[in-house]
């Protein structure tokens, strides 16, 4: 008599192993493990249960497709970061911000370990001291952007500056945040290499 094996005690590296080799039922205990902790993650963004779910359908269905490909060694990470890549681009859907996708789009799809650790905390760091380091009204005008969504038309008026004035400024901060980390980026691929 089969007995059906108890995927729960499983750790999640067995279980990438296991939906590697076509496993649903391992796929479904990742599912069942994490999709809470995700919608949650999606939630605090999105504010709004529903979307929340479409993201986390979104970072599963991912996870499936790509199952032979992708190399995780911290599922929890991953899926985490997965989420937040899938609320970006379902911002830039319903709002427009192509830049700021393009931009987090550009260093996701980088040769590094989407779940690495170090690469994800060395590029908040940098995102936060360069937020840190533009002048108060960029400043504002950047936060506006990126965390209220707000168009460049109503950025302009409750800054009362033109609408051309901050297209103009953030566009040579989102080309500068790209150069910033893409040179980090390069940098640290030189530094793995060497270790």
């Amino acid at each position: 008599m089969f007995v059906c094996p108890d995927y729960s005690a499983y750790s999640d590296i067995d279980l990438l192993n296991m939906i590697a080799d076509d496993n649903e039922k391992a796929f479904e205990e990742i599912y069942e493990r994490y999709w809470h902790v995700l919608l949650n993650n999606a939630n605090k963004r999105l504010q709004d249960k529903s979307r929340g779910m479409d993201v986390i359908q979104n970072v599963f269905i991912d996870l499936w497709d790509r199952r032979k490909q992708v190399k995780i060694e911290y599922l929890k990470a991953y899926l985490l970061q997965a989420t937040r890549f899938q609320v970006y681009k379902y911002i830039e859907k319903s709002k427009g911000n192509s830049q700021f996708l393009e931009l987090v789009d550009s260093v996701l799809t980088t040769s590094f370990s989407a779940d690495s650790p170090v690469l994800d905390k060395e590029l908040y760091q940098l995102f936060a001291d360069w937020i840190q380091a533009l002048p108060a009204k960029r400043n504002k005008m950047f936060l506006l952007y990126l965390n209220n969504n707000l168009s460049t038309k109503l950025i302009a008026q409750q800054l009362e500056i033109p609408r051309k004035t901050v297209q103009n400024q953030l566009g040579i901060m989102l080309k500068d945040l790209k150069i910033r980390i893409l040179n980090s980026l390069i940098f640290i691929l030189l530094l793995n290499q060497q270790l």
